[in-house]
């Protein structure tokens, strides 16, 4: 509650958000977990309000921390998380609470990066994204390389300010947020004025005789 409820208070006073998401990829040990709120704007611009890293935080505390955040994100429709390893057995449990069509179970392989990194590259080409300004944030989406035609996280790791591991993750889950806004439907609420009833030449007019009004008639 001290750091994220008062992040999530603030967007359920966005009138102009659309929509919003989740992209998750789940560590334990070795690398961390990045949990990455996805806002979406009537313009269509996507931003991310803040996101949350958990390093070496047992998996039931992870599940509370991403349902919880889930649970207040506004007008929230779907997550896309990582269901590699470590990260099954809470991606299948979170579809299990969310539903199975909301929740995108990603097993993250070669093809599955060659179709859905490049959208997430253009999408900061074409400035419709924005993350956080920090410095780990930057580090992590200049991880990518191309190999062999494919572009993915290779296998050595990175070291932040503060000398530990990192490897890509705010990166991944950023894709994962990504994949999910292009795939899952909004849920867009739209508002409208009736307009007024329209009133007929013979309205008012006591005889039914159409012919004898002046102005009235077929044509």
């Amino acid at each position: 509650d001290q750091h994220l409820k008062p992040e999530l208070d603030a967007l359920a006073q966005l009138d102009e958000i659309v929509s919003s998401y989740l992209g998750g990829d789940v560590g334990r040990i070795g690398d961390l977990s990045a949990f990455l709120p996805l806002i979406e704007f009537r313009t269509l611009k996507r931003r991310v309000p803040f996101l949350v890293e958990l390093r070496g935080m047992p998996f039931a505390q992870q599940k509370q921390v991403l349902w919880y955040i889930a649970d207040r994100l506004p007008r929230f429709v779907g997550a896309a998380l990582d269901a590699r390893g470590l990260g099954m057995q809470m991606a299948e449990e979170t579809a299990q609470r969310y539903g199975q069509a909301r929740v995108l179970m990603i097993q993250a392989t070669r093809p599955w990066y060659l179709e859905h990194l490049p959208p997430y590259k253009a999408a900061f080409e074409d400035e419709m994204i924005e993350l956080p300004m920090d410095a780990d944030v930057l580090g992590d989406h200049r991880v990518p390389r191309v190999i062999q035609g494919v572009p993915q996280i290779p296998e050595l790791r990175q070291v932040d300010a503060q000398k530990r591991k990192r490897h890509g993750d705010t990166f991944i889950a950023g894709a994962l947020a990504w994949h999910a806004s292009r795939t899952l439907a909004g849920s867009t609420t739209y508002e409208y004025t009736a307009a007024p009833a329209r009133g007929q030449l013979w309205d008012g007019v006591d005889r039914d005789d159409d012919f004898s009004y002046a102005g009235a008639g077929a044509y």
